[in-house]
């Protein structure tokens, strides 16, 4: 089954649903936050996570395998638990809870954004989502009429959105380095994007993991590249955190959106901004005027429901091991890598394994255009659930998380090897 951005209605019942919430809260020990201790408990007898267990505490249907996370992941069970007491305290006296403990909670959420990216509590907002940060940091920019962005051919829209409205508005012009799927080398990255800067670029802005190929762009030394020309780094990263580690100052960025409801397995509506300190005058949205906080004057109420949701969802992810995580994820990718090299009529978009550029997602396409049709008919009848991605000649996308086991690598094979056939 393809998807885009349209959600899969899943078919639990009520009954079910009840019953997976508590099992995680007993298997999870709920005393109002993730219970770390519980999680690392979740462990094989020789030390490493029991990936089985921990792919357990989620309620992806049974009846899918679900390859989709780099669209929407799905939340923990305890994390949904949390989130449903959260909103009973809520609801019990809206204004003493609402703006006492209930927003206290949701503004410590931000130290738990700056461990994550390795900076300062005072360089990152919670925000909506990925376009949202984005936005956010192509308006308070203020550039100028002829003033140039540097861009490459692989970003997602929701990326670029924010930098074609300065064209259509301001006059600002939008440039694009021409990377291949996937490109052959990092120095070729770097000189493509070199090779395409101007005297009038500003900004260059680019993926840190790009949506349609999964190539892992060596952003650090892109941030070098732009500050030695007088231009701001920024990166949408949006498939990356949860996927890959990150740490800004080591990337050397000045700007790094991403979301929360992708790798990093939070509610759906939540993302991550950070803003180098170093720089917060010459990035000022308005909604920022106030400071960075979850409640200001300007940003007003928002979703504490949910942004309280994001930070259990950290605290999950970092109980486990983020290491660990990023490590299983690559560990599954590179079955799914495996599969397909080995399936004849397909082509690899992405980074082999053990390459600096690979990442946690796979593309590929199918080299028998009339094949395509009936592999995405395969895949709905199978119920296995992919990214179509359609730029760039890529068909497929296949991304997986902590709920997905070998059994639905198996299933994605089957599908493939019913329309392909096997080497």
């Amino acid at each position: 089954m393809i998807q885009n951005n349209s959600a899969t209605a899943l078919s639990l019942s009520r009954r079910e649903s009840l019953r997976a919430f508590g099992l995680a809260a007993g298997m999870f020990g709920f005393t109002g936050a993730v219970n770390r201790a519980a999680v690392g408990s979740l462990s094989s007898v020789t030390g490493a996570p029991d990936w089985a267990s921990i792919a357990a505490q989620f309620l992806i249907d049974p009846e899918i395998a679900y390859l989709n996370t780099g669209s929407l992941g799905a939340i923990p069970c305890p994390v949904m638990e949390e989130m449903q007491a959260v909103n009973q305290k809520l609801e019990s006296n809206p204004v003493q809870q609402g703006f006492g403990p209930v927003l206290a909670d949701a503004e410590a959420v931000r130290p738990k954004i700056a461990d994550l990216f390795g900076c300062k509590t005072e360089e990152v907002v919670v925000t909506r989502n990925t376009t949202d940060g984005m936005n956010q940091i192509a308006e308070g920019l203020n550039m100028q009429p002829g003033q140039r962005v540097l861009t490459s051919n692989h970003e997602h829209g929701g990326g670029l959105g924010a930098w074609k409205y300065l064209v259509k508005r301001r006059g600002v012009f939008l440039d694009v380095a021409e990377l291949g799927a996937p490109p052959a080398s990092e120095d070729e990255v770097v000189e493509k994007f070199k090779a395409a800067l101007r005297p009038e670029t500003k900004v260059i802005m680019c993926s840190h993991v790009t949506f349609s190929s999964g190539v892992q762009v060596p952003i650090a030394r892109l941030s070098e590249l732009a500050h030695q020309h007088g231009c701001l780094m920024v990166v949408d990263g949006a498939q990356a955190p949860g996927g890959v580690l990150v740490d800004v100052k080591a990337l050397g960025c000045d700007a790094y959106a991403s979301s929360g409801h992708k790798y990093l397995l939070g509610p759906k509506g939540t993302g991550l901004l950070y803003i180098n300190e170093k720089v917060k005058d010459q990035i000022t949205p308005f909604v920022l005027e106030d400071g960075y906080g979850v409640y200001t004057a300007i940003r007003g109420t928002s979703n504490w429901t949910e942004t309280i949701g994001l930070g259990n969802s950290l605290d999950f992810v970092k109980s486990i091991g983020r290491e660990a995580v990023a490590g299983r994820l690559m560990e599954l990718r590179n079955q799914i890598y495996d599969v397909i090299s080995k399936t004849p009529g397909t082509q690899l978009f992405s980074p082999p394994p053990g390459s600096s550029m690979a990442s946690h997602l796979v593309c590929f396409s199918v080299t028998d255009r009339a094949k395509h049709p009936l592999l995405s008919e395969q895949f709905a009848k199978d119920k296995v659930i992919v990214k179509g991605v359609g730029i760039q000649g890529i068909d497929y996308r296949i991304t997986c998380h902590l709920y997905n086991t070998e059994k639905d690598i198996s299933r994605f094979a089957d599908s493939l090897h019913k329309v392909l056939g096997q080497a």
